[in-house]
Formats: structure tokens, C-alpha cells, sequence
């Protein structure tokens, strides 16, 4: 990695960790998330960007399932408890259900879809 890299990365994480403490984002960011949005910033920065202005990434998955179901911005009734308490994140939703998945494939040591759709049942 270029020493200017190693600055991106640093600067991606510090971003990451001050929006989800009470910055723009109304719940934390779940570790596999920020794993995703540290890479990412660098390698593909609109991704992250729209999905920093998105109501995902300002609605936690408590708050979500409070809401009406057509606000929610969620598919699934009961997410995974592990991930109770984080923003409606990359892996919340790119992680379901691997095993239906032709287009799964193994990034950095965790199951991604590249393709997400409601009958994932995200989150």
C-alpha cells in the first residue's frame, strides 16, 4: 500500500467513528461496516458517499422497526440481535443469506452478495 494510503485509511476510520458519535449518523456503525466503509472510501468513494447521505445510514435498526413498515428501510422483522443497535450498514444488508447467492463470493474473510434485493430479507 502507498504511504498516502495508510493516511486515507486512517482519516476514512476517524470520519467513520466521529459520524457514528454523534455526528450525522443516528446510531453506530457495526465493525463489519466500518471494515467495508474504511476500504471503500478509497476504492469506490460515491458508493460510501451516497450511502452517507442515505437514510439508511441515519436510521438504526431499533428505530427502523419502530416505524411504519413502508419507512422502515429494512426487509426483515427480527434482524440478527448481533446487529441490533447499528446503522442500516453495507454488511446488514450484503451478508444475508449467503447460500442463495450466485453472486457470493468471499471478500476479506467475510460472505458478500454483490447484489441486494428485499427478499434478502436485510438486516
Amino acid at each position: 500500500m502507498l504511504k498516502g494510503g495508510k493516511y486515507v485509511v486512517v482519516i476514512s476510520i476517524f470520519l467513520i467513528s466521529s459520524l457514528s458519535r454523534g455526528g450525522v449518523l443516528s446510531a453506530p456503525i457495526s465493525p463489519q461496516t466500518e471494515t467495508c466503509i474504511a476500504c471503500h472510501n478509497t476504492s469506490t468513494p460515491g458508493i460510501v458517499h451516497d450511502w452517507l447521505k442515505s437514510k439508511h445510514s441515519k436510521t438504526g435498526l431499533e428505530e427502523a422497526l419502530k416505524r411504519p413498515l413502508l419507512e422502515r428501510r429494512i426487509s426483515n422483522d427480527s434482524p440478527k440481535k448481533e446487529l441490533i443497535g447499528y446503522a442500516v450498514g453495507c454488511y446488514e444488508c450484503h451478508s444475508q443469506n449467503p447460500d442463495s447467492h450466485k453472486d457470493n463470493f468471499s471478500h476479506f474473510g467475510l460472505r458478500i452478495n454483490i447484489i441486494v434485493s428485499p427478499n434478502d430479507r436485510c438486516t
